[in-house]
């Protein structure tokens, strides 16, 4: 759903989005409703303290673990907590979840096979893997055979059993295992058929005996010692939590979010609906279980009539287009039809999976040959308009529902739906058929469905907090309605939010290179800042790229220029050799002619100008990938690119935004944070000597390209004032592979590049590594750490080597904080900017935290998680107090992102890595493999061009 296409405000700041338009703007006011108050949520009884027990035994935990000899082969321990900033009590959307810990558990494998039914017919044919196959099945046919299998054991009805619905089953009571047949029939049907299939479901013992949660709970007391079961222990506590809404008729899940199917949907007309649900997951902190829930919105098919559903797609009447859209939207949608009587002539539903819309390939073995007697399909493949071969003769469709089933269609324009195979079509009328509820939909959405659903995941903070409260839980399953958990000893009497010990770190001071922002401001503007001090005169051309169904008038660039200069100090002139040049684009066709006229237009310019402004109809992401394939990579030309509208739009906002990109791509530096003689408080120049310092920020992004390699970004600081980032790009050594395949080699070019401005190399590497889930922080340290320093060896030898720290900064995880009082929250009802929690919801020993430095301009704020998996820099120079510096110089690294006049949510080299691999995505983006083979494979499709390659070209 989300679009990081041309004009999007990803950054929440005055810079652009990630293509022409533009984010949140120089003199922007907070939106309509700003004076309305928001809403605070207050819980029914009251609001707790923290929980001092907690703090207390973190506290102990804490100064016990650090007073030992730290394993090299371990995480680095939490070296304190952090205490600067004022102190703010905040709700934390998790729930202490009550265990027994007497309670004994027993943990089951599931394999499932097919039981292959030998018909005299199919003795001829060779067998495959009879029974050997283990879960050849997945999703709801896996789910369907558990279930069955629940039924069949007895224990279904007994609260003492749970399942994961795939493979694994946990018990209170040790239950008989071995090897269960399982005759298929699924929910529309009370018994199974005469000639249902078969599964052999083999059950065993994986412990070989029950274990006590007496263990999980001596670890919650005392995290420092030894408990390798740990991960085995949380999946169990998450099978017990997510079974409720997976076992229940009325929920949708995906994943460990569930979505109540009785409660209203959003519209997203055609054939979708936004369903609000609940994230939920088990997670183990110091004393406690907690149960992190969070809202969360997916989209579904809509259920229904198919037929009525069809319709919406043809507000204009049925065409192949439409046709062709409706194919595409339908493809793996699962149907529903009871036209079938069985002997009693009582009606049968069956569901059937959505191939296809009848196509006049349907019968076709390979590319020229068909089966004997295929079907023909004609026109839009209506009733009327496909026939088969039925005895011998050919009968269309609607002549066999009328003859043969008694049913005369009515809906005969619209096409039929194939729930067979392109070979072996099966026809079914659309009037037939119903769509099955509980589906996700993995589709594009268009714009206006895009904008719909932005609008209704942007609830209020405080009234997303009650709702979590009361229905969420309810949801989930974390109610007296849910009798599993008291089976398995948890209570779910008085469940509520907790509350967290938070602090505000206090905003750094933000200076230009003429002018300094009057007051620690979280959001400010460039009024009266000048960006660079002797700027030189840059030399441009302007191209303008219509569509030619849509052509526009001339660009007026007079205001552009001077609202640019009088905004930011920089200074521009148009060629005068060349008008703007305009290109027509024709929108429904290839691309090929519109880079054939950008070619010849950068053909013509190239070595003449500073850089091209480009002005684009619209946010349209081919031609916006089409313009940087070719600038950044094949002609080596800084390009600017801006939507149509904002030229007409244009004021000292909107040129202020443009022009913190052009300096950037121009090798200056936008914004510092004030140094130490020009601040009071501590500041990040003096944590770290920045000038001995190098900053690095790594993301890795899946190709867009199905089967193709993944791609790293890497960018770096190049000197201490932290305001050009170069960035380099490779390909992953396969599809889907997280660990940074060329990290040896990357980081090499870097420090070559610092080398290079600063005369030596760094004797800090700080890195802050991005895109990497939970599961893989072990990874990272032990895969990524190693090349890191093999890098640095080559450079350093050694004894000389480089003090190297690396920090994961997570954006996908669910944890969320709102005010319990308005004076602690911001003008929208969310926590203060500057808000960081090291305590309550994380581990004594792991040492994290969670980072709010921006203002949330809609929804909900989401914290940065930063955990530590390696450290030499900040314990080493700060025994006593690292927690403290590591906390404030990642915060204050949110007011360096150039591109914006505020904080942002993740730290810059974070945020830039993210940038540059999006960038890299358009590269390769609908690119012919052809096109790169040449190429060494690490940097096929990705080698920039020789002028841009030192420079933030990504911007």
């Amino acid at each position: 759903m989300s679009y990081r296409g041309p004009g999007t405000g990803r950054d929440q700041g005055q810079g652009q989005g990630r293509g022409p338009g533009q984010g949140r703007g120089q003199h922007q006011g907070r939106g309509k409703g700003q004076n309305r108050k928001p809403v605070f949520f207050k819980s029914g009884s009251g609001t707790p303290e923290p929980s001092t027990q907690v703090t207390n035994a973190e506290n102990v935990i804490q100064k016990g673990d650090i007073s030992k000899t730290q394993d090299e082969e371990q995480m680095p321990r939490r070296p304190g907590y952090g205490d600067q900033g004022k102190t703010v009590k905040l709700w934390a959307n998790y729930v202490e979840l009550k265990m027994d810990p007497q309670t004994k558990l027993h943990r089951y494998d599931v394999a499932v096979a097919s039981i292959e039914k030998e018909k005299p017919e199919e003795q001829s044919k060779e067998k495959s893997a009879e029974n050997s196959t283990r879960n050849e099945h997945t999703g709801k046919k896996l789910a369907r055979i558990i279930r069955l299998l629940l039924e069949q054991i007895g224990a279904y009805d007994d609260h003492g059993v749970v399942s994961n619905f795939s493979t694994i089953l946990i018990t209170r009571k040790e239950i008989q295992g071995g090897v269960f047949e399982i005759p298929y029939y699924d929910e529309n049907e009370s018994r199974p058929r005469e000639n249902a299939r078969k599964y052999r479901v083999t059950v065993q013992d994986t412990w070989g005996e029950a274990r006590n949660l007496s263990d999980l709970f001596r670890y919650l007391q005392d995290p420092t010692q030894p408990f390798p079961d740990k991960e085995e222990y949380v999946e169990v506590l998450n099978i017990i939590l997510n079974h409720y809404s997976k076992a229940s008729m009325n929920h949708a899940t995906i994943g460990a979010r569930s979505f109540l199917l009785n409660q209203a949907a959003t519209s997203l007309w055609p054939g979708l609906v936004a369903r609000e649900g609940y994230y939920s997951s088990a997670r183990l902190a110091t004393l406690r279980i907690l149960v992190n829930v969070n809202i969360s919105f997916a989209v579904f098919y809509q259920d229904g009539e198919l037929k009525d559903i069809m319709r919406d797609f043809f507000p204009r009447g049925i065409d192949r287009q439409a046709v062709s859209h409706l194919s595409r939207f339908l493809k793996g949608v699962r149907v529903e039809y009871s036209y079938l009587k069985d002997k009693a002539k009582k009606s049968i539903r069956r569901s059937k999976t959505i191939f296809d819309l009848a196509s006049e390939k349907d019968g076709t073995i390979s590319r020229d040959k068909k089966i004997e007697n295929p079907p023909t399909v004609k026109n839009n493949g209506g009733p009327k308009d496909v026939t088969f071969c039925k005895d011998g003769k050919y009968v269309t469709v609607f002549e066999y529902f009328q003859r043969e089933r008694g049913i005369l269609l009515r809906h005969t324009d619209l096409p039929l739906i194939n729930v067979g195979t392109r070979t072996n079509p099966t026809y079914i009328p659309p009037e037939m058929c119903r769509v099955l509820p509980a589906q996700r939909a993995s589709v594009e959405l268009n714009t206006r469905q895009r904008e719909i659903m932005v609008r209704t995941c942007k609830t209020e903070p405080g009234v997303t907090a009650g709702n979590i409260a009361s229905q969420g839980l309810e949801t989930i399953g974390l109610s007296i309605s849910n009798p599993k958990l008291r089976a398995f000893g948890f209570s779910a009497d008085g469940l509520g939010l907790i509350t967290v010990e938070s602090r505000v770190l206090e905003a750094p001071e933000v200076r230009y290179a003429l002018g300094k922002i009057q007051g620690r401001k979280v959001n400010w503007n460039l009024r009266g800042m000048t960006l660079v001090k002797n700027p030189q005169v840059k030399r441009y051309y302007c191209v303008d790229i219509q569509l030619a169904s849509r052509p526009t008038g001339n660009l007026d660039l007079r205001d552009f220029q001077n609202l640019l200069e009088s905004s930011s100090g920089l200074k521009i002139v148009r060629n005068p050799d060349q008008a703007t040049k305009v290109i027509k684009h024709q929108y429904a066709s290839s691309m090929e002619p519109l880079e054939k006229d950008l070619r010849e237009f950068f053909n013509t310019v190239r070595n003449k100008v500073d850089f091209v402004l480009v002005a684009l109809p619209g946010k349209d992401q081919l031609i916006y990938n089409c313009v940087k394939k070719l600038a950044d990579k094949h002609y080596g030309i800084t390009t600017v690119c801006v939507t149509k509208d904002r030229f007409t739009r244009m004021n000292a906002g909107v040129a202020g935004n443009i022009a913190l990109k052009f300096n950037l791509k121009f090798r200056n530096n936008n914004q510092i944070v004030a140094r130490p003689q020009e601040a009071s408080n501590d500041s990040i120049h003096s944590i770290l000597d920045l000038s001995q310092t190098m900053i690095v920020g790594i993301d890795v992004t899946h190709s867009p390209v199905d089967g193709r390699p993944s791609i790293a970004g890497m960018v770096a600081s190049i000197d201490g004032n932290l305001g050009q980032w170069p960035a380099i790009l490779r390909r992953q050594s396969g599809p889907r592979v997280e660990m940074v395949s060329c990290l040896r080699e990357m980081l090499q070019t870097r420090l070559s590049l610092w080398k290079s401005r600063n005369g030596k190399y760094p004797r800090n590497v700080l890195v802050y590594r991005d895109g990497v889930s939970e599961g893989q922080y072990e990874t990272v340290r032990k895969v990524e750490l190693p090349r890191l320093q093999e890098a640095c060896r080559a450079f350093y030898g050694e004894k000389n080597m480089p003090d190297i720290t690396i920090v994961i900064v997570g954006k996908r995880h669910h944890t969320r904080f709102y005010p319990t009082k308005e004076a602690d929250g911001d003008i929208k009802g969310n926590p203060k900017e500057g808000t960081v929690v090291d305590r309550g919801v994380t581990e004594a020993l792991n040492w994290d935290f969670f980072l709010q430095p921006h203002f949330a301009l809609q929804g909900v704020a989401r914290p940065a998680h930063y955990f530590v998996v390696h450290d030499e820099i900040f314990r080493k120079r700060y025994p006593e107090n690292a927690a403290n510096k590591l906390e404030t110089f990642t915060h204050q690294l949110c007011f360096m992102y150039g591109r914006s006049t505020c904080a942002v949510s993740i730290c810059t080299p974070a945020y830039y890595a993210d940038l540059v691999c999006d960038r890299a995505r358009r590269y390769v983006d609908g690119e012919p493999i052809s096109t790169t083979s040449h190429s060494p494979a690490a940097t096929a499709g990705l080698v920039i061009h020789k002028n841009l390659e030192d420079t933030m070209f990504y911007i």
